[in-house]
């Protein structure tokens, strides 16, 4: 008995499969808007982003040669940054190291400048703690010790039903 060959694929209908899946699947992957808010109808959304978290901005006149340490404690997590002013050159990395809960960090500012335009800008935290202290050291003695209780702002730049949302609170400690 003589076997018979199958009969070759039908392009046709490969692609009447292929455009039916494209039909059907286009619209939910249209209709999925992930995590953001819906705009209301006529309403738009920019790009803007926000910071999120507690800036606590330190206001001096000049800072002081010398070795600093900041030690942070914001709702019972510790965190200390260790320093030297004037700030090392950019190219050699950041002058702060941090230990200690990661959400907190001291900023610096003019790696690359003279030492009159350098800074140690804020303490920068990427969570909304309710109770915060900060101390701040030179040469081994307190030159700065302040606690906060934050207030913070919800701000959405991009409109009330746009993202992202951001809780925002700004403190300024007085050296």
């Amino acid at each position: 008995m003589k076997k018979s060959l199958p009969s070759p694929p039908n392009p046709f209908r490969a692609l009447g499969r292929a455009l039916l899946t494209a039909l059907l699947i286009t619209p939910l992957l249209l209709s999925a808007g992930g995590c953001r808010s819906t705009p209301k109808p006529g309403e738009l959304c920019t790009q803007k982003g926000c910071d999120d978290g507690l800036r606590i901005e330190f206001q001096t006149a000049k800072w002081e040669v010398g070795s600093y340490a900041f030690r942070v404690e914001a709702d019972g997590k510790h965190t200390l940054c260790k320093s030297v002013f004037p700030l090392m050159p950019c190219n050699i990395g950041r002058s702060v190291q941090c230990t200690g809960d990661p959400n907190a960090a001291v900023y610096e500012s003019g790696c690359g400048v003279e030492a009159e335009k350098q800074s140690f800008s804020e303490v920068h935290f990427q969570s909304h703690p309710k109770q915060v202290k900060v101390t701040v050291l030179r040469d081994d003695v307190q030159i700065a010790e302040q606690s906060f209780k934050p207030t913070y702002t919800v701000t959405q730049p991009n409109g009330p039903n746009c993202e992202p949302t951001c809780h925002q609170a700004k403190e300024t400690l007085k050296l």
